[in-house]
C-alpha cells in the first residue's frame, strides 16, 4: 500500500539526519526512511531554571531593590513632612507677645525693687523688708516673661520675692526640671507659691506635689489632670476674667470638681484673657470692659491677701 504522503514541511538549519537528511517531500513513495531530527539548543526552548526569589523589573532591578526605593521614597517623604512642622513650630513660638514697654521700665526703674534678668529666670525682690515669701511664675504660651513683671510687681512691692520663670522658646511646658534651681535664686524665702497664667498654669500645676510648695496661684488656667485633688491640703486660687474668650469653659468646671475646703476660684467682672499679663490684645479673646491698670487692680486685689495671709 502507497504510504500518504503528510503536509511539506520546510528545511531547517537545527536539523542534522544522523542516516540521511533530506526533505520530507523528496521521500520516495514505495520507501521507508527513517529520519532521526536532533533540535539545536536555540531552536527548542529548554526546561527553565529554578526561577529566581526576585524576578527583574523591565529596568532590570529586581522587586526587592524596588521595595527598598519606594520605602527610601517614603521615609524622605516623612522626614521632610516633620522637618516642615519643626520649622512650623519654631516660627509659631518664635512670634511671642512683648511685654509693654513702657510699664515694664517703671518696673526696672522703681527704686523699691530689684528687678534682676538672670537669664533663665527674671527675679524682682523688694529692696526692704521682705516677708520671706516666694512666688515661682510661669508665663502664658508665646508671652514674654517680662509681660507680667508690672503685675507681679505688686506681690514684690509688698515683700514676696517674685520669680518669673523664662521657658524655653516661652512655652512653659517645655521648661524641663523641678523648681530647686529657681528656688536656689531666693535662699532667703521659706514659704513658696508656684503660679502660671493660662499654659502655665498648666506646667505649674505639675509641681503641687513639690513638698516646698504650699500655694498655687492660677490666673485663667486649671490643672489639666487630678494635681488638686491629690493633694486637698494645698492652697488653690484660680482667677478669671468674664470676658476671656479664649479659656476652654467646660474644663475650667471639670478643674473646679476637684476643689477642697483649701481652694476657691473668682471671676473678675470686665477682664479678658489677655489682661492677666501686659502684652495687648490677643487674637480670640473678648473685648474689655475695663483698662489694663483697672484689671491689674482687680487681680492684685485678689491675689496679694492669698499670698499674704499664707
Amino acid at each position: 500500500m502507497r504510504p500518504e504522503v503528510l503536509s511539506r514541511q520546510p528545511r531547517t538549519n537545527s536539523c542534522r539526519a544522523l542516516v540521511q537528511c533530506s526533505r520530507v517531500d523528496s521521500i520516495p513513495s514505495y520507501a521507508t526512511v527513517t529520519v532521526l531530527f536532533i533540535f539545536r539548543k536555540d531552536a527548542m526552548p529548554s526546561p527553565a531554571p529554578d526561577a529566581p526569589d526576585q524576578d527583574p523589573a523591565p529596568d532590570g532591578t529586581t522587586k526587592k531593590s524596588l521595595w527598598r526605593r519606594k520605602w527610601m521614597i517614603a521615609l524622605l517623604s516623612v522626614s521632610a513632612l516633620l522637618v516642615a512642622a519643626l520649622a512650623t513650630a519654631l516660627i509659631w513660638a518664635s512670634s511671642s507677645y512683648p511685654a509693654n514697654a513702657e510699664r515694664l521700665e517703671k518696673v526696672q526703674s522703681d527704686a523699691h525693687l530689684a528687678y534682676e534678668d538672670l537669664g533663665d529666670a527674671i527675679r524682682i525682690k523688694p529692696s526692704d523688708d521682705p516677708t520671706g515669701q516666694g512666688l515661682i511664675f510661669f508665663p502664658g504660651a508665646k508671652v514674654e516673661p517680662q509681660a507680667y513683671a508690672s503685675l507681679l510687681a505688686e506681690a514684690a512691692d509688698h515683700g514676696v520675692t517674685v520669680i518669673i520663670v523664662k521657658p524655653p522658646l516661652n512655652i512653659a511646658l517645655l521648661q524641663l526640671g523641678n523648681l530647686d534651681s529657681f528656688m536656689a535664686l531666693a535662699p532667703e524665702v521659706d514659704t513658696w507659691a508656684v503660679g502660671g497664667h493660662s499654659m502655665g498654669g498648666v506646667k505649674a500645676c505639675q509641681f503641687a506635689d513639690d513638698p516646698q510648695v504650699s500655694s498655687l496661684l492660677l490666673f485663667a488656667s486649671y490643672c489639666a489632670s487630678t494635681e488638686v485633688s491629690d493633694h486637698p491640703g494645698l492652697d488653690v486660687l484660680a482667677l478669671y476674667g468674664d470676658r476671656d474668650e479664649v479659656i476652654n469653659r467646660q474644663e475650667v468646671q471639670n478643674f473646679e470638681l476637684q476643689f477642697s475646703e483649701n481652694a476657691s476660684s473668682a471671676t473678675l467682672n470686665g477682664v479678658t484673657h489677655a489682661q492677666f499679663g501686659d502684652y495687648g490684645l490677643q487674637p480670640g479673646d473678648g473685648t474689655a470692659l475695663v483698662s489694663i491698670s483697672e484689671a491689674h487692680q482687680l487681680i492684685s486685689g485678689r491675689f496679694l491677701p492669698f499670698l499674704l495671709d499664707r
